[in-house]
C-alpha cells in the first residue's frame, strides 16, 4: 500500500531538502522502490522546472531522475503558430527554427531549417511550434494548402506567308482573334480569311490551370490581284465584241484610252490593224493582261465549185480524189480525205458517196458532188 503522507515526505526530502534520493546512492538512503514514480508525479505537479533544475544541479536527483519528473509535469498545448502559405512561391510565410512541419501522410514531423522548404505541387503541409521540455508540449497544428502553380507557355512559333495568306504553324492548340479580344479556337483544316489589311493575334490556349501565353501579332497587308486579260473577240467583219466600261485598249500601239461605247462605235477599224484590251487597274489592282487581236483587210468569201470526181462503177473505183476534200459515206458524216484510210473503203454494193471542198479560212466549202455506187 501506498500512503501519501510517505509520498509528500519522500517529496519534501528529496526535491527540497537534498537528505534522501529516490534510489540508493553512495550517501544516501534511497526511498523504497514503489513509491520512486508516486514522488516523481508529486514533484512533477507542486515544484516548477526551475526548482527542479536546482535539484538536478544540487545532485540531489540524477539527469535520468530529472528527465522522468519533467516528463510528468502537465504542459500547455499552445494554439497554432500563425504561418500562411505562399502558393505563387511554393513557400511557408513566418516558419523559423522554433516549429516543425509534415507533408501529407507522413508520420513524424521535421524540424525547421534554413533554407525554407519547397513546397512544389498539391501538398498538404502541417506546422507546429515544437515541444519546450518542461514548458509547453508541441502546439496544434497550422494546416496549409499548396496547389499545383500555373505554367504560362511561351508565344507560339507561328509566322505568315504574307503573298499566300497564310499562317505557317498554327495548330489545333492554339487561337487567333482579328481584334485581340475576342478569340476563336483554330482546327486543323480551319480557312482563316486573311486578305487585305488585317492584324492577326495568335497564342497558345489556355489548358486547365495553366493560362493562355502572350500572343504572336501578324500584320498582313493586302495583296494586289492582277484581273485575267478581258474576253474580247473578232468577228469576220473587223467587228469588236465583249468591250465594257471596266476596259481600256489601243489602237496600232497608241496610247490606252478608256472604253466609250459611243465613241468607240465611231471608230473606222477596216484595213490592217494591231487591237489591244485590258481590264483598267483599279485602287492596289493592276491592269490586267492584254487581248491581243489582229485586224486585216476585209475579204470577199469565195465559194469553190464541186470537184471534178468520177467513178467506175463496175470496179469499184475513185478518181480524182486529193487532199483539202471531204467526203460522206452513206450519211455517216463527213470526214477529210486521207488516202491511206479512204483507200481501206469497201465501195461494191449500193451506195452513196458524197464528196467536196473542205472550208478553208473564211471561204466556205463547196456544192457536193454525189456519186452512187451500185451492185
Amino acid at each position: 500500500m501506498i500512503y501519501s503522507f510517505y509520498v509528500s515526505s519522500y517529496g519534501l526530502s528529496i526535491y527540497r531538502q537534498g537528505v534522501k534520493r529516490l534510489h540508493m546512492g553512495d550517501i544516501m538512503p534511497g526511498i523504497p522502490a514503489e513509491y520512486v514514480p508516486y514522488v516523481e508525479e508529486y514533484a512533477a505537479k507542486n515544484w516548477d522546472v526551475a526548482s527542479h533544475n536546482n535539484s538536478l544541479a544540487q545532485g540531489w536527483i540524477t539527469q535520468a531522475e530529472y528527465d522522468a519528473t519533467i516528463a510528468l509535469i502537465p504542459l500547455p498545448i499552445p494554439i497554432a503558430p500563425s504561418v500562411t502559405s505562399d502558393d505563387v512561391n511554393n513557400m511557408v510565410i513566418g516558419i523559423n527554427e522554433t516549429m516543425e512541419y509534415m507533408i501529407d501522410d507522413e508520420t513524424v514531423y521535421t524540424a525547421f531549417v534554413i533554407p525554407s522548404p519547397i513546397f512544389t505541387g498539391e501538398h498538404t503541409v502541417k506546422v507546429r511550434a515544437k515541444a519546450v521540455p518542461g514548458v509547453s508540449k508541441a502546439s496544434l497544428d497550422a494546416i496549409l494548402i499548396f496547389t499545383t502553380n500555373p505554367v504560362k507557355p511561351s508565344p507560339p512559333t507561328v509566322y505568315m506567308d504574307d503573298n499566300e495568306d497564310f499562317i505557317v504553324g498554327i495548330n489545333d492548340t492554339m487561337e487567333f482573334s482579328y481584334d485581340g479580344i475576342q478569340y476563336t479556337r483554330y482546327s486543323n483544316g480551319m480557312t482563316i480569311g486573311l486578305s487585305g489589311n488585317l492584324i492577326i493575334n495568335v497564342r497558345i490556349c489556355a489548358e486547365g490551370i495553366n493560362p493562355c501565353s502572350d500572343a504572336i501579332v501578324l500584320p498582313f497587308t493586302y495583296n494586289p490581284q492582277t484581273p485575267l486579260a478581258p474576253d474580247v473577240t473578232l468577228t469576220g467583219e473587223n467587228t469588236i465584241n465583249g468591250m465594257t466600261t471596266y476596259m481600256e485598249f489601243s489602237v496600232d500601239d497608241s496610247t490606252y484610252v478608256l472604253y466609250n461605247s459611243i465613241i468607240f462605235s465611231m471608230i473606222n477599224f477596216n484595213g490592217e490593224h494591231l487591237f489591244k484590251a485590258r481590264i483598267k487597274a483599279k485602287g492596289d489592282n493592276p491592269y490586267s493582261e492584254d487581248t491581243i487581236l489582229n485586224l486585216t483587210t476585209t475579204l470577199v468569201p469565195v465559194k469553190p465549185t464541186a470537184p471534178s470526181i468520177t467513178i467506175d462503177d463496175e470496179l469499184n473505183t475513185i478518181t480524182g480524189m486529193a487532199n483539202g476534200m471531204e467526203f460522206n459515206f452513206d450519211d455517216m458524216g463527213y470526214v477529210p480525205y486521207d488516202e491511206a484510210t479512204f483507200g481501206e473503203i469497201d465501195f461494191s454494193g449500193d451506195h452513196i458517196l458524197l464528196v467536196r471542198i473542205a472550208a478553208e479560212g473564211i471561204n466556205p466549202c463547196s456544192e457536193d458532188k454525189i456519186l452512187a455506187f451500185t451492185l
